[in-house]
């Protein structure tokens, strides 16, 4: 069985044979366009068994002083070479997508890619679709898959997915399941997508959404104040959880967000029966206005490429274009790619506004207990129980997890602790058998 085609890039013509692709003159397509071709013609006309893994676009062919194919000069086959399509445009099908790469053993699977063509066989389904039930709650057949092999056609079948829907405050991230849903409030930037990696780590018995800012769907009024924002994120809740017991949770920014929409509905005479507070100090006096900076665009760009690329995809001078950063992001298959620079521009000032926010910010306590997980790689100050004791009535439950602040929601590991201490709460609080 091979492994792997070396392609031309410049020697690909629209609708020629595969056969005479290798002496066809170049066409002006762009790389992506002709390796979705090749693809295509794989796919129709060799058996599942001969069809390749990975094609590899080259300028040209390596060859020796006598003009034959110096195989050791070719690249070895990567499948992150390959141009993976559009990125995911929800975050939810950006779960698919992580799926479907899991099952198949691929860093990374595009949303137009073919189970099948990429290896899958009826062994690997029967498990994608386990993985699928347990990740959304929803029973899907393998012959969904079989007639609509793509994340997503499948993403499609969830019922979940609403791209239109993918910037106002509450996002329905998971709304099967029939146990409590839990709310996870936005970080600093205002945008929640990231939580959607929490469903494959929850059961999914437990609906799930994200609250995020204002702002972000279309030109609104920002808040001035947590307590403000808590009022209205308590009443978007109740739209879809009338009355408690409320479960709660948030990084970072979200975090103080979550206590915050505690005391709201304690206020209101709901019950809070969860209030999970991810790597955050609840008072920031030691800090000042004069210490946040200007909104800076770059910035918030480097951050988003960061929470996805090690790295090795940036310039080393950390100059990067707007193209540049969506690029990475799209190949390294982030819902995140869909941005565009307007709204890169609001996120960047709805994080310096939440930034002033917190500053302001002066918690009183809460009834009720806490539970606290911070990163093994300690902020300063320090995230610790001791910290948030005086803003709750009831209990500190501190736990911990591997990893650091920035990529508490995109490191497998720590996600998977994360998962593994919010499902077991969830299920305690539940009274779940």
């Amino acid at each position: 069985m091979p492994v792997g085609v070396y392609l031309p890039a410049d020697a690909v013509g629209a609708g020629r044979p595969l056969s005479s692709w290798t002496t066809s003159p170049a066409t002006g397509r762009d790389t992506g366009s002709l390796l979705r071709a090749v693809h295509e013609h794989i796919r129709r006309h060799l058996p599942e068994y001969m069809r390749p893994t990975a094609v590899v676009p080259l300028d040209r062919l390596p060859l020796t002083a006598n003009g034959k194919l110096d195989r050791a000069a070719l690249p070895a086959f990567d499948v992150e070479r390959g141009d993976i399509g559009r990125a995911p445009a929800t975050p939810q099908e950006q779960v698919v997508c992580e799926l479907f790469a899991e099952v198949l053993g691929r860093p990374v699977v595009g949303v137009a890619e073919d189970f099948f063509d990429l290896g899958g066989h009826s062994l690997l389904a029967t498990r994608l679709m386990a993985r699928l039930r347990a990740a959304f709650g929803v029973e899907l057949g393998v012959r969904s898959l079989f007639e609509a092999p793509t994340p997503a056609g499948i993403a499609a079948r969830l019922d979940v997915d609403d791209a239109d829907g993918s910037y106002e405050v509450v996002l329905p991230l998971r709304t099967g399941g029939g146990g409590p849903p839990l709310f996870c409030i936005h970080p600093g930037g205002g945008i929640g997508w990231s939580y959607s990696a929490l469903i494959k780590h929850l059961g999914p018995r437990y609906p799930l959404y994200g609250i995020q800012a204002r702002g972000l769907a279309r030109p609104e009024p920002r808040p001035g104040s947590i307590e403000e924002m808590a009022v209205d994120y308590a009443d978007q809740i109740q739209t879809v959880q009338p009355h408690g017991p409320y479960h709660l949770a948030g990084w970072s920014f979200g975090g103080l967000c979550a206590h915050a929409l505690a005391a709201e509905f304690q206020q209101r005479g709901e019950p809070v029966a969860l209030v999970a507070v991810l790597d955050v100090i609840p008072d920031w006096q030691g800090l000042t206005h004069a210490d946040v900076p200007a909104p800076d665009d770059r910035v918030m760009l480097l951050y988003h490429v960061g929470l996805v690329d090690d790295g090795s995809h940036r310039p080393d001078d950390e100059e990067m274009t707007f193209a540049e950063a969506r690029e990475i992001l799209r190949r390294q298959g982030s819902v995140l790619a869909n941005l565009d620079e307007d709204r890169l521009t609001t996120i960047t000032e709805i994080s310096a506004n939440n930034t002033h926010l917190t500053i302001d910010y002066r918690p009183g306590p809460i009834d009720g207990d806490l539970l606290l997980i911070a990163c093994s790689q300690q902020q300063d100050p320090p995230v610790t129980a001791a910290a948030w004791q005086p803003y709750v009535r009831g209990t500190v439950e501190a736990h911990e997890v591997p990893g650091e602040h920035g990529t508490m929601l995109t490191r497998s590991d720590t996600l998977a602790g994360i998962g593994r201490i919010l499902a077991a709460k969830l299920h305690e609080l539940s009274g779940d058998e």
